[in-house]
């Protein structure tokens, strides 16, 4: 019954991935985060809460589900599956991302569905993907074992400390560093024989395209990889139609860079800002060496995919087919993670729900314009300041106030009241929103519903970190007042909506169920919930025996030993149905006309102004802003 303080002493003999002991700052403070009933955390939500004559009201939890399940209902059977949507964290634990995307796509089936970072569910890298690299088939391990590590959209030194330190600056590679500041990996890179391309924002795929031309140009390029690469006949026969319309074979990716003078050494300088010899000495130094062509690694991260996003991920993604940087010791192409990822669902996409296209192709709902023309009756939001997370902030909060405000204003916490008042907000047009979180934020303003989530040390969850390791994260405290896992808030509304399947005793029972849907897919880990039950175990008990290394997925089970996967397309096998790499086609003129748009005027002596993540400030300013800071 009384406070103690605790300091707990790590045992320096173990086995550990961050190599003795190493942190990030936010990393190091994490246990800051965790609840106290006196202190900068106390402010948690801890009950359920309804909007009542504009207050937050607490509800119990029965009547809070009981809301949600029939609002549910009603919004599926009166104006249909696409008018229900759930916006989510899109990869914070397996256990609770299964739970939601069971109930979402999988029971409702709704395309109206999103991530917390973007409008749309979907790839976050297609350009890779199209070209067959899977973003995260590499190992830690890469980064040392690399002579040449070429970075593009990631400040490592700032915000990857722990792969930095340990495994990056440690194997002594040479860093090409692609960035518009002059960061500490900029001079960090330089001051070891290394190069900064200080490239103007939004050319990236210009300088990735000038590279590609001079690799080819000087005969450098990995000619018995790209000899293996898709022919014409392979990108025709492809099912996707983003790689059918926009691969390209070896031959027609060459005549296209050469035909293409924005591409030379002295128009791309131009374009970029990079010095015409730096581009060339980058091209060289990531594909010439005193023993022959050196080991090079290709990392990128958001700095890079968050804009522009298709080109610049399908221009880096050539680089890195056309050096044979995929699935060998020290010469891969990837993200750079940086957080851990649970992102395994339930169910695929319902793509042919959705209303949206590209040239007749179906491609995800766009949600946020979905929500702004009225479509939707009821928004589940979990894990996310949603409001403020997105583009057009503005216009999308103007819309959610007049869409919340419809209808007659909910005047009692008795359930028939509040559903009649709620439906007819929704008869009038307007929309219901459930907000499920850790601790308020400005996106609670416009809340109907809040239901409160215990979060990471208060259950037992697993998931994977940047370069797929499985670990489990046990729970060792019980969760503030009346919060609950989401998970089992997914499964009390699933069970109330008449869905079979949600009656899970435990979180352990979700992460044995998920294993047959993560099979065959980067996350596979069935293998290993294969041998605990063959074992008498429970799937997270055999996974705890692991320790805090775990074990990279895909897991494969080789005479009763589980093995792990260091690095994908080790094989030689890449995403498609040819099994082969590809290159892909870059659009630059789109490019050029966003960038037209989107750019400073110089001449009404507008400019750029850049700003980065620096570690000691990095999604600590405000804790409250996201769920995922405690992740």
């Amino acid at each position: 019954g009384e406070p103690h303080n605790c300091i707990v002493m790590p045992d320096f003999e173990s086995e550990v991935v961050n190599v003795g002991g190493t942190h990030s700052v936010r990393g190091g403070a994490l246990a800051k985060k965790l609840y106290t009933e006196s202190g900068p955390t106390s402010d948690r939500l801890k009950t359920p809460m309804l909007r009542v004559n504009g207050l937050l009201t607490p509800i119990s939890w029965d009547l809070a589900t009981d809301l949600v399940a029939e609002l549910s209902t009603h919004v599926v059977d009166t104006y249909g599956e696409s008018a229900w949507g759930m916006k989510i964290y899109s990869y914070q634990f397996y256990e609770n991302v299964f739970a939601a995307s069971k109930l979402a796509l999988g029971e409702i089936n709704t395309p109206n569905y999103s991530p917390h970072h973007a409008p749309a569910e979907g790839d976050d890298v297609p350009g890779l993907s199209d070209c067959g690299l899977d973003a995260f088939a590499a190992s830690f391990e890469d980064d040392k074992a690399a002579d040449v590590l070429f970075i593009a959209g990631s400040d490592p030194y700032e915000t990857k400390t722990v792969r930095f330190t340990t495994w990056q600056s440690a194997g002594g590679a040479k860093i090409i560093y692609v960035d518009p500041r002059k960061t500490f990996t900029a001079a960090y890179a330089e001051s070891r024989g290394g190069l900064h391309l200080q490239v103007k924002p939004g050319t990236d795929a210009a300088l990735f395209s000038a590279i590609a031309r001079e690799i080819i140009t000087l005969g450098s390029y990995d000619q018995d990889f790209v000899a293996g690469t898709a022919t014409r006949a392979d990108l025709e026969a492809e099912s996707g139609w983003r790689k059918k319309r926009f691969g390209l074979t070896f031959d027609e990716l060459r005549d296209r860079l050469m035909a293409d003078d924005r591409f030379s050494l002295e128009n791309a300088s131009a374009i970029t800002g990079v010095p015409a010899e730096k581009i060339k000495a980058a091209a060289e130094m990531m594909t010439q060496g005193p023993e022959g062509m050196p080991k090079t690694s290709i990392l990128f991260e958001k700095g890079l995919y968050w804009s522009h996003n298709y080109e610049n991920t399908a221009a880096i993604g050539n680089l890195g087919v056309l050096i044979g940087a995929s699935g060998s010791l020290g010469k891969v192409t990837g993200r750079m993670g940086g957080h851990q990822r649970g992102g395994q669902k339930a169910a695929g996409y319902p793509l042919d729900k959705s209303p949206h296209e590209y040239e007749g192709n179906k491609v995800e709902i766009d949600t946020e314009q979905w929500l702004v023309e009225g479509n939707t009756r009821l928004r589940w939001i979990v894990g996310t300041n949603w409001l403020g997370a997105m583009g057009g902030t503005a216009a999308l909060t103007g819309a959610t106030a007049d869409l919340t405000s419809r209808g007659p204003t909910v005047t009692s916490t008795d359930k028939e009241t509040a559903l009649r008042q709620l439906r007819e907000r929704m008869a009038d047009g307007g929309m219901v929103i459930v907000q499920q979180e850790i601790y308020e934020n400005e996106s609670i303003r416009y809340a109907d519903i809040v239901l409160p989530a215990a979060t990471w040390g208060e259950e037992d969850f697993a998931r994977n970190n940047a370069e797929r390791r499985l670990r489990i994260y046990e729970k060792f405290m019980d969760a503030p007042g009346d919060a609950k896992p989401d998970w089992k808030i997914f499964a009390e509304v699933g069970q109330k909506m008449g869905f079979e399947g949600f009656d899970w005793p435990d979180s352990n029972a979700i992460f044995e169920e998920a294993s047959a849907k993560s099979s065959g897919g980067r996350r596979d880990f069935a293998a290993l919930v294969e041998l605990a039950k063959a074992q008498g175990k429970r799937g997270h008990d055999l996974l705890r025996e692991m320790g805090t290394q775990g074990i990279q997925t895909p897991i494969k089970l080789e005479n009763g030993v589980l093995v792990g996967t260091p690095r994908l397309h080790a094989d030689g096998k890449y995403k498609g149905n040819s099994g082969k790499a590809n290159f892909i086609s870059v659009d630059w003129d789109a490019v050029q006309e966003r960038n037209e748009i989107l750019g400073p005027d110089v001449a009404a002596g507008e400019m750029w102004v850049l700003n980065g993540r620096v570690n000691a400030v990095w999604n600590n300013i405000d804790r409250k802003s996201t769920r995922l800071n405690s992740s």
